[in-house]
């Protein structure tokens, strides 16, 4: 008797309907097709034991929980969505390159606010620290990653 599934790849990408071909494969193709075609209870059954089981894997699947061992991600802050206090630069001349600003005021009533799309990066890992923050393993231990959603 030859499985259908052998390796992951071999799944419908339906648990239901992978747990009720293995069903059928360990009852044999042509048993299942008599019992569909003589025997509406017996097919029922084992229709809502596969659907039970594919509760329970979602159930259990949705208790555990894991931990992030290795991430990285990528943000942007938008230009304006910072401000320093002290204030914009306003007016005044720069005498050559490297030279002081001369004439200038600092308006202390508008904060100044990054012009640019600001990118950074964030890391949790417990194998390396390629951003060389020493909180980057600390962190792993408080990251917590739940099943919110299955697909079955």
């Amino acid at each position: 008797m030859a499985l259908r599934l052998n390796q992951p790849s071999d799944s419908s990408g339906n648990l239901q309907t992978d747990l009720l071909q293995i069903a059928i494969d360990r009852l044999g193709q042509k048993e299942w097709d008599t019992v569909i075609s003589k025997d509406k209870i017996s097919k029922q059954k084992v229709e809502h034991y596969v659907k039970e089981q594919t509760f329970a894997i979602q159930a259990f699947l949705q208790r555990q929980e894991l931990n992030i061992t290795d991430m990285e991600a990528y943000g942007v802050i938008e230009p304006g969505k910072i401000s320093i206090a002290g204030g914009n630069i306003t007016g005044g001349v720069v005498a050559g390159p490297g030279s002081p600003v001369i004439g200038a005021a600092i308006l202390p009533t508008t904060p100044a606010k990054n012009s640019n799309r600001i990118k950074f990066r964030v890391q949790i890992s417990d194998r390396s620290n390629k951003v060389g923050i020493p909180e980057v393993g600390r962190m792993v231990k408080r990251t917590l990653v739940r099943f919110v959603r299955i697909f079955f």
